[in-house]
């Protein structure tokens, strides 16, 4: 599982009371990587599953041939 992690700037109003402000293009960064690697993950997902299948038809056929 994936967790966010926000930074914060400190800034100081005009009463001198502190604020806090999330950086918001550190966590666009964030979730645009996350979402590649969620993608990139759920390919070599297909990309087993089809390679699995593949070898599955081939030895069926060779199986047969054999016989």
């Amino acid at each position: 599982m994936q967790y966010l992690v926000f930074h914060a700037a400190k800034f100081t109003n005009a009463h001198g009371e502190e604020q806090r402000q999330v950086e918001k293009g550190k966590i666009g960064e964030r979730l645009w990587i996350g979402w590649i690697e969620s993608f990139v993950g759920q390919l070599r997902s297909l990309v087993n599953s089809v390679r699995w299948s593949s070898e599955k038809e081939i030895n069926r056929k060779t199986f047969e041939q054999g016989l």
